[in-house]
Parts: structure tokens; sequence; C-alpha cells
């Protein structure tokens, strides 16, 4: 069984987004991140609806959800979009 190799450092590569890591054993490796960085880009809207949502809440200006309400509203909105086409 071969024993498990650790990290000793991790610094910042002169290239973006690479990361060099130097292990116990001495060796070196370069790592690329741009995939996983990349990747996260694609969350970065939804962090920041997150965040607005957050913000809502601790302002309170989010109410209560009352599923009723939602469901009279609904019914009265589509009660009068059907009007519209008598």
């Amino acid at each position: 069984m071969s024993a498990i190799v650790r990290i000793a450092a991790v610094t910042v590569d002169a290239e973006p987004f690479t990361l060099r890591i130097r292990w116990r054993t001495g060796d070196e490796s370069r790592v690329d991140v741009s995939g996983l960085v990349n990747r996260f880009r694609a969350y970065a809207p939804l962090e920041a609806d997150i965040k607005t949502g957050l913000a809502d809440v601790a302002a309170g200006r989010i109410k209560k959800f009352d599923r009723d309400k939602i469901i009279a509203r609904g019914k009265k909105l589509l009660a009068t979009r059907n009007r519209q086409f008598d």
C-alpha cells in the first residue's frame, strides 16, 4: 500500500489561474485551475441574486409566503384577463 503524499506548500504561479504545489517529498507540481474558475463564473449571477434576496430579507422587504393569497391573486388576474377576450 502506498503512503499518502501530503502537500507542504501551495503558492500562486506566474501564469494566471495556476498554482504551484510543493509536496513533502520535495517534488513540485503546477496545477491549472482555470477550468474550475471558469466553471464557477456561470454561478455569479445566481450568487448576486442570492445576496440581493438575503439583503431584502435583512431589510424587512420580504413578506411571509402566503400561498392562499398568491392563489387568490392569480385567480383574480386570470379572471380579468379572460374578461378581455369576451
